[in-house]
């Protein structure tokens, strides 16, 4: 895995699809549905939204094809450390349909949960071996962390939930005190959901950073954060809409893919506890909204030369690729990147 300076072709980069979220008034008119309709109800329809929504918009269809494709494929000859990997849920051939819908579902469970609909009932925080494989939670030592004002960093992805998990901490549950939260994010992509957020739940005010905004002065911002005992939540799997240039090569399912560097060396630059966190929801056809969060520490320290910090800032990438491919295998229709990744 090597740095290297990337151009990101307009037809095939995230950064210039319409996604479904990007609608302002299509998100507020499903954050209307979400207040009058229970749980249940909201996911019946999103089935009908998703059959229109599959029928006409091929280039999700492809997209999702293609991922599914190569989960699948990667599945055939498994690493020796995901031998005994949960793969039950893997389809044995490409379903579309049902990808869409598990994405539909997790934008309602989004706004349930900034409106305060969806509770700590709803979280369950595995501990011990995440499903046969190497990984081990540790949720226990991020809420004994926070609890003591402690902070640490979580990196995340558009794998899972992390919207919802984000949103309890906003109302302070299961804490005794409100948790600072600093996320880094593409702002103009999202900017009509953080409109949204911000109507919805007046405890959304959190130090949202521009992810093409990143200086010394954004890192003390962040330090900041973890000096005040919260968390630094960053996502991982896209590069920056504004900015392509520095990435990282790994390899992702079996094949070549790019991801930012940036996030690695901000977590470098911190030099604090490091999470790997997903979100994944238990049941996939999403009638019962509950989730399951895992917290996987890093393992990479950085207090080490510069020299070794370009070597350790790789294998950090590596670890968390390497995470994304388990977490993929056991939940296959949660990966929310409609946009050829490789």
């Amino acid at each position: 895995m090597t740095n290297r300076t990337t151009s990101s072709s307009p037809t095939a980069s995230w950064k210039n699809i319409h996604e479904v979220s990007k609608s302002g008034r299509s998100l507020a008119f499903t954050a209307f549905l979400v207040r009058i309709f229970p749980h249940r109800v909201l996911v019946a329809l999103t089935r009908f939204v998703s059959l229109f929504y599959w029928a006409f918009t091929k280039w999700a269809r492809n997209y999702s094809s293609l991922y599914q494709r190569n989960l699948i494929e990667f599945s055939k000859n498994l690493p020796l450390e995901l031998k005994d990997a949960d793969i039950s849920k893997l389809p044995a051939r490409p379903n579309t349909y049902r990808h869409i819908t598990s994405f539909a579902t997790s934008l309602v469970e989004k706004i349930e949960g900034w409106t305060g609909k969806t509770g700590m009932d709803f979280i369950e925080f595995a501990n011990g071996k995440v499903g046969n494989t190497g990984l081990v939670a540790n949720n226990e030592e991020v809420k004994s962390l926070l609890k003591s004002k402690k902070g640490c960093m979580l990196i995340c992805s558009h794998l899972g939930n992390i919207e919802l998990f984000r949103s309890i901490l906003s109302f302070g549950e299961n804490f005794d005190h409100q948790i600072p939260v600093s996320i880094i994010m593409d702002q103009k992509v999202t900017q009509n959901f953080n409109n949204l957020i911000e109507n919805l739940n007046a405890n959304a005010k959190m130090n949202v950073i521009a992810s093409d905004d990143i200086s010394m002065a954004t890192i003390g911002i962040m330090q900041d954060t973890i000096d005040q005992g919260g968390l630094v939540i960053i996502s991982a799997d896209r590069l920056a809409a504004t900015n392509t240039s520095r990435s990282l090569e790994v390899n992702f399912l079996g094949k070549p893919a790019k991801i930012p560097y940036g996030p690695f060396l901000i977590a470098a630059l911190l030099n604090c506890p490091t999470f790997f966190i997903f979100s994944m929801r238990k049941q996939q056809e999403g009638f019962d909204p509950t989730y399951v969060v895992n917290l996987i520490k890093s393992k990479i320290t950085f207090d080490c030369s510069r020299k070794e910090r370009e070597e350790k800032i790789r294998e950090l990438a590596n670890d968390y690729i390497k995470i994304m491919e388990v977490f993929c295998l056991m939940y296959p229709y949660q990966w929310y990147n409609f946009f050829d990744f490789w």
